[in-house]
């Protein structure tokens, strides 16, 4: 089996395994924090994810690209990493903290927390770029399950037994990822031996350049992603944020799997010699994915009425609307995922923000016309609309840069199942 598929397998069965826990850790959140406090945590969370997406300024993208082409010196490289990722944690944990008392939030244990976890997934995120830039993909994908085990032993800790809600869960969240910067840590220094933080303007100015491309484009993305939530904060009750944001999060467990495979598109993007091969088999595995998804959804339209309340409780029935209405939209997702870690892979990553600007633009005109008129569901349907136009932006953009045709992006072949099974 060649290398893609063999490697896309891999992280396809272990995402598996990651997402079902991450499922698990919902459910508990869920039940323990009921729709109000859930759609609290859910909001806090919020802005130190948009957070990072702006002040990680597409580093971990830079890297990859440039350890895998090999331009510098790989420990100077990876040194100066290390500097760059202290420096923009300290500037994001900065960020969050005025921007949350923009917002009037002023409880000091929730915005320490989201600061702290921010700068970790920062930290975790420069170091996963060396992994995919030197093609150890079964290493970046490994550490991936392991932060949410460690978060489902302690959410059952702090929230069943110690019953610390919010605060119980946010806490939960921040160990957890600090037992994986540690192993990420402790793996750097395995290979390479210790490694200090150094500064070296050349290589610095390199991948800031580069990775202010792929960060400006991971912020808009983000943003339009994230425009609803912020949006629902001040428009509805707790409660309908909470039983919003649970049925998207459980409706996206479908395009969870297939969009981790960016990881692997992205890594090959960059290492891989014959590129034209590549291309088809992202673009097999494009269609494979929309194949299962498609069918994925169709099913979860009809059983969600009986798993929401059976898994979650009768306090989150309504969720069940929320997840109708986002399939469309997971499927679009599945597409500009696979895709844009195609072009982000060859260096491209400005094709996104040409896409997702008017889409923002849109997103946030039908929320203003949409929530007031039906509430939770007018921003599910602003989102998919939203995002449909800016996949069909995308894909004029990919096919131009590719010269692959509609057909050959979206309908499946016959050679598509065989090519998973290829020697």
């Amino acid at each position: 089996m060649n290398n893609f598929f063999a490697d896309s397998l891999r992280v396809f069965s272990s995402n598996i395994f990651s997402i079902l826990l991450s499922f698990l850790a919902g459910v508990i959140i869920a039940r323990c924090l009921g729709p109000e406090n859930k759609g609290l945590y859910t909001s806090i969370l919020v802005i130190p994810l948009l957070v990072q997406s702006l002040c990680e300024m597409g580093l971990r993208q830079a890297t990859t690209f440039y350890l895998g082409k090999k331009y510098f010196d790989e420990i100077k490289f990876i040194a100066n990493i290390l500097s760059l990722s202290i420096v923009t944690s300290v500037i994001a944990c900065v960020v969050t903290i005025a921007v949350f008392y923009i917002q009037g939030v002023s409880d000091f244990l929730y915005i320490l927390l989201a600061s702290v976890y921010l700068c970790i997934n920062i930290m975790i995120a420069y170091i996963g770029g060396v992994f995919l830039g030197k093609d150890l993909i079964s290493k970046y994908n490994s550490l991936r399950w392991i932060p949410n085990i460690i978060n489902i032993f302690l959410l059952i800790i702090m929230l069943y037994v110690l019953k610390l809600g919010v605060f119980g869960a946010l806490f939960s969240l921040v160990l957890s990822n600090m037992f994986v910067l540690f192993l990420n840590i402790r793996f750097l220094f395995r290979k390479y031996g210790y490694i200090y933080p150094q500064y070296d303007r050349l290589i610095s100015v390199r991948i800031l350049k580069l990775g202010l491309v792929y960060g400006i484009s991971l912020f808009i993305i983000n943003l339009n992603y994230k425009i609803n939530i912020l949006m629902l904060t001040e428009m509805v009750m707790p409660s309908e944020l909470g039983i919003y944001t649970l049925g998207e999060s459980f409706a996206e467990l479908l395009w969870q799997i297939p969009s981790a495979l960016g990881v692997v598109i992205i890594s090959k993007s960059v290492t891989q010699k014959n590129q034209d091969e590549l291309s088809r088999d992202i673009l097999s595995l494009l269609r494979i994915s929309l194949f299962i998804v498609s069918v994925c959804s169709i099913i979860l339209y009809f059983i969600s009425p009986w798993v929401i309340p059976f898994i979650y409780g009768e306090d989150y029935i309504e969720s069940v609307s929320v997840i109708r209405a986002t399939l469309p939209g997971i499927i679009f997702m599945v597409v500009f995922k696979m895709l844009n870690s195609r072009l982000a892979g060859i260096g491209k990553p400005y094709y996104a923000i040409y896409a997702f600007i008017p889409s923002i633009m849109l997103n946030i005109l039908l929320n203003i016309v949409f929530i007031p008129k039906y509430g939770i569901i007018g921003s599910v349907l602003s989102t998919n609309i939203s995002w449909a136009i800016a996949i069909c932006i995308l894909v004029f953009f990919y096919s131009k840069l590719t010269n692959a045709t509609f057909k050959q992006i979206f309908i499946p072949t016959k050679t598509d199942l065989d090519a998973l099974c290829r020697k």
